[in-house]
């Protein structure tokens, strides 16, 4: 394809998308698009129009009524049960769930975003290849505006330009945590430093902080402070800048370059290296008339929870409990829908499968905030 053709055809995906981050939906859009151009006898000048191939959307359509029969085989909507199959289409207008449903198929494709300030500045990190990039001709290629910190993908390539990843759609937390990880296991559990609940020591710290010692006016400056403080005084820089970043963004935001933020704020920390690793630390001006106190305990619950040891969120433990019972619940009642398709759904069944539609719909609806 030319070149001037090929950005008509990327400006066509990105206006089928109309603004999601999802390469999926652009597609969906497309095709939907298409079968109303088939019913005004327009297919043709349709596809031309949009750089579209009508033979892949004829085939697509085949594929698509084969699968409804194969539903239909199993019990799972009723080809000649006009409200059923209404139900169906009404479930996959709820884009909150269908971005559910690509998560139960694509994962463990997981992509986490962590944003920049514009779109060359954002990383995409998957967990065996590191960073990742989507491909020119995706609709995520030049989006920047980011309201959850996670995408699927459906393949990755790499080429002489790096790893390109295609068909991306970001999603929102919930579905990851119903639908992702191993199906039964519990959740992992970890502490503040990203360490898995119950390898490091949480036990009492010494506090290196002067009793008497005023706040500091940059409220990032304290928050950093006080949290290597509570560290036990020093703390990993690339792992206190993720945490940051997944977390605390706002403060991340403030900081900018680390080492030249330090090099600021040169009498409140210093970096060192130490393993291999650079680290940093707070200094302490001690007083004379004061003695260094003992810190408050460390913490003695794991404040995140996650279905793997790089895919984690913030929760507590009554948090991380109520989304495991509702997993397995979950878990439960679509296993033996598709194993027993002829046993009736119970009431208390439909309410709660009605209750997880909202949530997935809602928390779709609801940007990340750190």
């Amino acid at each position: 394809m030319p070149l001037e053709h090929k950005d008509k055809a990327d400006r066509a995906k990105r206006r089928f998308a109309n603004g999601e981050p999802s390469d999926h939906k652009a597609l969906l859009e497309a095709y939907n698009g298409w079968l109303d151009a088939c019913r005004r006898g327009e297919s043709r000048e349709f596809c031309w129009r949009n750089f579209l191939s009508e033979q892949t959307l004829r085939l697509v359509r085949d594929m698509r009524e084969q699968y409804r029969g194969l539903l239909h085989t199993c019990g799972l909507i009723g080809s000649k049960d006009e409200e059923r199959v209404k139900g169906v289409t009404s479930v996959a207008d709820d884009w909150g769930v269908v971005k559910a449903v690509l998560v139960a198929g694509l994962y463990p494709n997981l992509i986490r975003i962590d944003p920049g300030k514009h779109r060359f500045k954002t990383s995409f990190i998957t967990k065996s290849n590191g960073k990742v990039t989507p491909h020119p001709g995706s609709v995520n290629a030049s989006h920047n505006i980011w309201e959850h910190r996670w995408m699927v993908y459906y393949d990755k390539q790499r080429t002489v330009g790096g790893i390109f990843v295609y068909d991306t759609t970001e999603i929102s937390p919930l579905p990851i945590i119903l639908l992702g990880g191993v199906g039964g296991q519990p959740f992992l559990k970890f502490d503040s430093k990203g360490y898995a609940w119950g390898t490091q020591s949480n036990s009492e710290v010494e506090v290196v902080r002067h009793q008497d010692e005023p706040k500091h006016p940059d409220p990032t400056v304290q928050f950093v402070k006080d949290f290597i403080v509570n560290q036990g005084g020093s703390f990993g820089m690339a792992k206190l800048m993720g945490l940051l970043k997944r977390n605390f963004y706002e403060h991340r935001e403030r900081i900018g370059s680390i080492r030249s933020w330090v090099t600021k704020h040169d009498d409140v920390f210093h970096i060192d290296k130490r393993g291999g690793k650079w680290t940093i630390s707070s200094i302490c001006v001690e007083g004379s008339s004061k003695q260094l106190k003992k810190a408050l305990a460390g913490e003695t619950t794991p404040p995140f929870f996650g279905v793997e040891d790089w895919v984690y969120f913030r929760g507590d433990e009554s948090t991380a409990d109520l989304m495991f019972r509702c997993k397995c619940a979950l878990n439960n009642i679509l296993q033996r829908r598709i194993w027993s398709p002829d046993h009736s759904v119970i009431q208390s069944e439909s309410m709660f499968l009605s209750a997880i539609r909202s949530l997935l719909v809602q928390n779709d609806l609801a940007p990340y905030k750190s």
